[in-house]
């Protein structure tokens, strides 16, 4: 009879110890059912590129997370049926719909997050980056206890020994689209900051420095991946 304090070394409490010592060594297989991590797709102002840029998420992050996308759309029932069409009813990607849509970005950012049950909320701005190195970053975020991933277009790196760093940059603001800067690439939030961040924002005076203030004021942390300029 086997001693029930044993741990062998298929148990979970090792294989997360292992998960965790080696942050680059990322395996979708040593996950398990029923503790698959939310990721919310946020899509403030849905467009044509909207069915596209969810159903390549589900495919190369269908079998990692937990995915939904939160969409704000007047016509939700065509947007779901665009959506079964491209076979996201499949790919097990959750969908929640605020509506009808807002005029303005701020308030569209405050009515998705606030419907979003991931544990992170995930903005894309322009094209999408190489999603290769999303895991990575998200263990960096969950081991150095930051609060947000930012990802460039571009070729993305990892730099082991780099530290979070307080979030002073706008680039926050810029994957939010709420500046006009030639910024893209996928912005990644804990849910709770999200939420903060954007609640009625459309009714501040300024709302991208309301952002900047409100990442000041928790002292939020920033784990942002080098691209090809840095």
């Amino acid at each position: 009879m086997s001693d029930v304090n044993d741990e062998s070394e298929t148990s979970p409490s090792s294989e997360l110890i292992g998960w965790f010592l080696d942050p680059m060594e990322v395996r979708a297989e040593t996950r398990r059912p029923g503790i698959v991590t939310g990721l919310s797709v946020l899509v403030p102002s849905p467009d044509s590129r909207t069915v596209p840029l969810i159903a390549d998420l589900a495919d190369q992050l269908g079998q990692m997370f937990r995915l939904e996308a939160v969409v704000a759309a007047d016509d939700a029932v065509s947007l779901w049926r665009d959506s079964v069409g491209d076979g996201l009813a499949a790919a097990s990607v959750g969908f929640r719909m605020a509506t009808p849509a807002v005029p303005h970005r701020s308030a569209a950012l405050d009515a998705v997050s606030g419907l979003a049950s991931g544990e992170f909320v995930l903005l894309v701005r322009g094209e999408l980056p190489d999603l290769d190195l999303l895991v990575p970053g998200l263990l960096r975020v969950w081991i150095d206890g930051a609060d947000a991933l930012v990802m460039p277009s571009g070729p993305v790196s990892i730099d082991p020994g780099a530290e979070p760093t307080d979030v002073v940059s706008g680039h926050v603001a810029d994957l939010a689209g709420l500046t006009g800067a030639p910024f893209g690439g996928v912005l990644v939030l804990r849910r709770w900051l999200a939420r903060y961040l954007f609640n009625e924002l459309d009714r501040t005076i300024d709302p991208t420095s309301e952002v900047r203030q409100r990442l000041r004021s928790v002292g939020a942390r920033l784990v942002e991946l080098p691209g090809p300029s840095a």
